[in-house]
C-alpha cells in the first residue's frame, strides 16, 4: 500500500480558487509590530475569483510561501532602502519598514528561484521591488531628473476595459466623480472614471527595470498540479485591473477619514494619513479641525508652505484656536522665521497666559532672534508657572551663557541634570559651559563629560536592521581610502576657516573625501566646499540612525568629526560608530567623552602629557600646529598702528563675550592701569543687549576703569567691516582660560600681535600653539605678572610694535605652518596612513566583521605608545 504522500496538497477541483499572497506592511505599535494591508486589495482578488492570503513579513517563510501560493501581489507603500542593491538611498525619500524590504527581497528571489512561471503584480513599491531584485535601478527622486514629474499627478488618467474585465461589477467611484468619454465606436464601461488628483509623497520611478524574471501566465496552480479550468479559473486580466485598488463600497465621511488619518499619525504614517486628510478636506472644506490636521501633516511630510496654508485657512475659520496657533509657531520656528514665530507664540500666551509651554516656545524665538534679555525673562516666567520645565531651564542657561553669566549657567544645568540625570541637552550644554571658568578642577570637567558619553552609550541602537553594517572590505595597500569629515559648519563660520585646508593640497591617489554637513545654513562657502569635496552628502533631515546607515552605506575607513560639543552636534549618532576608526578634530577644545570615538587630534604645545588622562580618546599630536589658517580673500590691507595717530595704545579683543571672565576683565584692568593712557576696544554681539552691557559696565567700575576709556561695541554684520575693524588695535588680548583661534588668527592676518596667557589645558594653549605657528612665542606668556610687564613693554615701544604690525606680515606668514596646507595635510595624512594601512594589514587575509575590526583597532591603541609623529617616525610607518 503506497502511503500517503506527507505534502500538503489543495483541492485541485473545479471549484477551488486559487491562493493569491498579498505582503502587508509594517507599524511600530505599544504592543509590538502591526502588521495591516488595505481591505481593498482583498477585495479586488476575491472579485477576481482568487483567496486572498495576508503575507506578514517573516523572510523565513519565504521559501514555503513561494512553494505554496499560485500568485502575488506585491502591494504599495514607502520607498526601499538601496543600500543592498549597491546604491544610497536619497534622503529625501521616506523608506519602509527593514523587516517588510527584508522579507519581500527574499520572497521575490524564491519565487525566482522556485516557482519562476508564477503571476506576480507589483504595485507601486511592489514594482520597485521586483527592478532592484532583477537588478535594475531606481532614479530616486524624479522632479530632480524629470521636468515633467509633476504632469504625471496632474493628468486625468482613463481606466479602459479589457475583454475579460467587461463582466466584472463596477467599482465604487471616487469622490467627485466625473465620466470619462469614451472613444468613438467604443461603449463607455461601468467603471470608467478619471482620477482625482491627489498629493503623493512619491517621486522614485525605474530607471533599469532589469531583466524579466516573473511569469505571464494566468492566476493557476504550476504545471507539477493539474491546471485549473472552467468557471472559476481566475483570468491575469482581473488581477491587473487597476493599479492601486484602494476603493470601498461606501465612500468614508470626513469624521471617519479624520479618524482615519489620527490612527495613522500616531502610528506615524504621515503619508497614508495625507491622503485621508486630502480627501476629508474636500468633503468638509469649512472643518477647521480638519484644517488644522492636514497643516500639520503636510509639514510632516516635507511641505511647511501648503502646512502654513492650511493652518491659516482653519484660523480663518476658527481664530481663537490655541492649539493651531501654536502649530503656526512650531512650523515658522523650525523654518528659520524665528520673529513671526515669536508673534504666532505670543498670541497662544494672550489667549492662555498660564501656558508654560507657549510661553518657554516664545522664549526660545525670542533667543534665536538675538533678543536675549527679553527670552531670559520670558524663560524665567515659564519656570516659574512650572518649576520642573527642564527645557526651558536648559534654555535658560544657554542664554546665561551667552551673555556671559558663566556661573549662573552652570548652576542651571546642574539643576537640571539633578532632576533628570541623563538629561542629553543638558549634559551636553554643560560640558561646552565647563570650559570657560578657570576655577574648576580638570577632574571635575573631565567627569562632566564622561557623564555626557555614558547617558549616550545607554542609549538604544541606532542600527537599522534592514541595512547590514557594511564595512570596508577591501584592505589592499592600492585602494584610497574613504575619509568622511562631519561637521555642521561647513558654511561661513569659524570652523569652516580651518576645515578648508582638510580638503586642499591633499593627496588625492590615496584618499576619497566625503563631506557630511548635518548644518540647516546654506552659502556661498558651501558651495566651495561641495567643490572641493569627492563626494557632498547634505544630510540634516536624516535621523541619527539614518545618517549612520548613510555612513556604513558609503564605506568610510576613517571619519572625523569636526563639531564636538556645539551647536547641531551629532555625537549621540557616534554612538554605533559607523566607521571602523572615528577622530575627533577641530571644532571643540576638549574631549568628548565617548568611548567609541578612537582619536582626538592635538599637537605638541595644546596638550601636554598630563593631559592624556582627562581624555576618552587617544590624543594624537600632530607636529607644529594642529591648525590651518585660511583667511577670506577680501580681508581689508594691513593698516599701520593706530597709535602713530592718536598718541596712546588701543589693547582690544573681539572675542566672545562669554569668554571675558571676572578674572579676565580683572587682569585686563590690571593692564589699563598700569599703562594709564592706554584704551581698551571689546566687540561682541552680546554688547547689542543693554543688560548683557550693564554686566560688564558693572565689572569695569568694580576695578574702578573709567568708563570712557572703554569701547564696548556690538556686532558688526559684514564680515570685511569686522576685519577692518582691526586696524583700531595696537595690541590684541586674548582671553583665559578659553582662549581665541579664530579672532587670534584674524588679528595676526591684519598684523595685530596677539598676547596670550597659557594654562594647562587645550582651551589656554591654543594662543601659544598659533603664535608658536607664526614666530612670536615670546607673546604667549604663562602667569599674570608677566603678562602685564610684555604688555607694558611693548606699548612703551613704539619701534617694536611696529616691527611686529609688519607691514608685509602676510607674505611670512605664508611661509609659517599655519598658513601652510601643504604642510598641514602631510602632517595631517599620516594619521589615517599610520592606523588604517596596519588595519588593512592585519586584516588582508580575512576580513573580520565589525566588532573584530572594531575590537582590533582597540588592540592597537593599546599596544601602540603615544609618540610624537615627526618626520622621521612618519617616513618609518608611511613605508609599511
Amino acid at each position: 500500500m503506497t502511503p500517503p504522500d506527507p505534502s500538503p496538497e489543495r483541492d485541485s477541483s473545479p471549484r477551488a480558487r486559487p491562493l493569491v499572497g498579498i505582503t502587508a506592511d509594517l507599524t511600530d505599535h505599544a504592543n509590538g509590530l502591526r502588521v495591516f494591508t488595505y481591505q481593498n486589495y482583498a477585495a479586488a482578488i476575491d472579485a477576481a475569483g482568487g483567496t486572498p492570503v495576508l503575507l506578514p513579513p517573516i523572510a523565513e517563510t519565504a521559501p514555503d510561501l513561494a512553494a505554496r501560493l499560485d500568485a502575488f501581489v506585491f502591494t504599495g507603500g514607502d520607498d526601499p532602502f538601496t543600500e543592498p542593491f549597491g546604491e544610497p538611498t536619497d534622503p529625501r525619500v521616506t523608506s519602509v519598514h527593514p523587516e517588510r524590504q527584508r522579507f519581500e527581497s527574499a520572497l521575490l528571489r524564491a519565487i525566482i528561484e522556485r516557482a519562476p512561471d508564477t503571476p506576480v503584480l507589483g504595485v507601486c513599491l511592489g514594482m520597485q521591488m521586483q527592478a532592484l531584485v532583477a537588478g535594475g535601478r531606481l532614479d530616486q527622486f524624479m522632479p530632480d531628473t524629470l521636468a515633467t514629474h509633476a504632469d504625471h499627478w496632474e493628468h486625468h488618467h482613463t481606466v479602459l476595459p479589457t475583454p475579460a474585465a467587461e463582466h466584472l461589477p463596477p467599482a465604487a467611484p471616487f469622490p467627485r466623480h466625473r465620466p470619462e468619454q469614451a472613444p468613438p465606436g467604443r461603449r463607455r464601461p461601468r467603471h470608467a472614471h478619471r482620477h482625482r488628483h491627489r498629493p503623493r509623497r512619491h517621486h522614485r520611478g525605474d530607471l533599469r527595470p532589469g531583466p524579466p524574471i516573473l511569469g505571464r501566465g494566468t492566476v493557476a496552480p504550476r504545471t507539477h498540479r493539474p491546471r485549473r479550468r472552467g468557471p472559476n479559473a481566475l483570468p491575469r486580466a482581473r488581477l491587473r485591473r487597476t493599479d492601486h485598488p484602494r476603493r470601498s463600497a461606501r465612500m468614508p465621511t470626513a469624521d471617519e477619514l479624520m479618524q482615519s488619518a489620527v490612527a495613522s499619525m500616531q502610528a506615524g504614517q504621515f503619508g497614508p494619513a495625507l491622503e485621508h486628510l486630502n480627501q476629508a478636506a474636500s468633503l468638509a472644506p469649512n472643518n477647521a479641525d480638519i484644517l488644522r490636521m492636514l497643516g500639520e501633516c503636510r509639514f510632516r511630510t516635507g511641505q511647511p508652505g501648503p502646512g502654513l496654508e492650511a493652518l491659516q485657512a482653519s484660523l480663518r475659520l476658527d481664530p481663537k484656536n490655541t492649539r493651531t496657533w501654536f502649530s503656526v509657531g512650531a512650523i515658522l520656528a523650525l523654518t528659520n522665521r524665528s520673529a513671526q514665530a515669536a508673534e504666532a507664540f505670543a498670541k497662544v500666551v494672550e489667549l492662555e497666559p498660564g501656558n508654560a509651554v507657549a510661553i518657554a516656545c516664545l522664549a526660545k524665538a525670542q533667543q534665536t532672534n538675538k533678543q536675549v534679555d527679553e527670552a531670559i525673562k520670558t524663560y524665567q516666567r515659564a519656570i516659574e508657572l512650572q518649576p520642573d520645565h527642564l527645557e526651558a531651564r536648559t534654555d535658560l542657561a544657554n542664554c546665561y551663557l551667552h551673555v556671559g553669566r558663566i556661573d549662573d549657567a552652570i548652576a542651571e544645568f546642574q539643576r537640571v541634570i539633578a532632576k533628570k540625570p541623563d538629561h542629553l541637552a543638558a549634559l551636553d550644554c554643560l560640558c561646552t559651559a565647563m570650559n570657560y571658568p578657570d576655577s574648576l578642577d580638570p577632574a571635575e570637567v573631565f567627569a562632566a563629560h564622561k557623564a555626557f558619553g555614558d547617558a549616550v552609550m545607554a542609549l538604544p541602537s541606532n542600527t537599522l536592521p534592514s541595512v547590514p553594517g557594511t564595512l570596508p572590505t577591501d584592505f589592499s595597500p592600492d585602494r584610497p581610502l574613504r575619509i568622511g569629515y562631519l561637521s555642521a559648519d561647513f558654511y561661513e563660520h569659524s570652523v569652516a576657516y580651518f576645515a578648508r585646508a582638510l580638503l586642499t593640497d591633499r593627496d588625492a591617489a590615496n584618499f576619497l573625501t566625503y563631506c557630511y554637513h548635518t548644518g540647516a545654513a546654506l552659502d556661498s562657502v558651501t558651495d566651495q566646499f561641495r567643490e572641493l569635496t569627492d563626494n557632498w552628502r547634505h544630510v540634516r533631515t536624516l535621523n541619527d540612525a539614518q545618517l549612520a546607515a548613510k555612513i556604513r552605506a558609503d564605506r568610510i575607513d576613517i571619519l572625523v568629526e569636526l563639531t564636538g560639543h556645539t551647536q547641531h552636534s551629532r555625537l549621540h549618532m557616534l554612538r554605533d560608530k559607523p566607521a571602523p576608526v572615528v577622530v575627533t578634530y577641530l571644532g571643540y577644545p576638549n574631549t568628548t567623552g565617548l568611548p567609541t570615538i578612537d582619536y582626538r587630534v592635538v599637537d605638541e604645545l595644546t596638550d601636554t602629557p598630563e593631559s592624556d588622562q582627562y581624555h576618552t580618546e587617544k590624543l594624537v599630536r600632530l607636529p607644529g600646529c594642529f591648525l590651518c589658517y585660511t583667511p577670506r580673500k577680501d580681508a581689508p590691507a594691513v593698516a599701520p598702528p593706530p597709535s602713530i595717530d592718536t598718541g596712546h595704545i588701543t589693547f582690544g579683543s573681539f572675542n566672545a563675550t562669554k569668554k571675558i571672565t571676572p578674572r579676565v576683565m580683572a587682569l585686563w584692568c590690571r593692564l589699563l592701569r598700569e599703562v594709564p593712557t592706554a584704551r581698551l576696544v571689546l566687540k561682541g554681539e552680546a554688547f547689542s543687549s543693554p543688560v548683557s552691557l550693564a554686566h560688564y559696565e558693572a565689572m569695569l567700575a568694580e576695578h574702578q576703569i573709567d568708563r570712557s576709556r572703554v569701547d564696548l561695541l556690538g556686532r558688526i554684520a559684514s564680515k570685511a567691516d569686522h576685519l577692518d575693524a582691526y586696524r583700531l588695535l595696537d595690541i590684541g588680548l586674548d582671553p583665559f582660560p578659553y582662549n581665541g583661534t579664530t579672532t587670534t588668527c584674524e588679528a595676526l592676518w591684519m598684523g595685530v600681535p596677539v598676547l596670550s596667557l597659557a594654562g594647562a589645558n587645550h582651551a589656554s594653549r591654543v594662543g601659544l600653539s598659533l603664535l608658536t605657528a607664526v614666530g612670536m612665542p615670546e607673546l604667549a606668556l604663562h602667569d599674570e605678572d608677566a603678562f602685564v610687564r610684555a604688555a607694558a613693554d611693548l606699548a612703551s615701544d613704539p619701534e617694536r610694535l611696529q616691527s611686529l604690525r609688519l607691514l608685509h606680515a602676510r607674505p611670512r606668514r605664508r611661509l609659517t605652518p599655519l598658513r601652510r596646507p601643504r604642510l598641514h595635510a602631510k602632517a595631517r595624512d599620516r594619521l589615517p596612513l599610520d592606523v588604517a594601512r596596519r588595519v588593512r594589514q592585519a586584516l588582508t587575509r580575512r576580513p573580520p566583521p565589525h566588532q573584530t575590526l572594531t575590537r582590533y583597532c582597540r588592540s592597537i591603541e593599546s599596544r601602540t605608545p603615544s609618540v610624537v609623529y615627526t618626520s622621521r617616525v612618519a617616513r618609518e610607518r608611511f613605508s609599511v
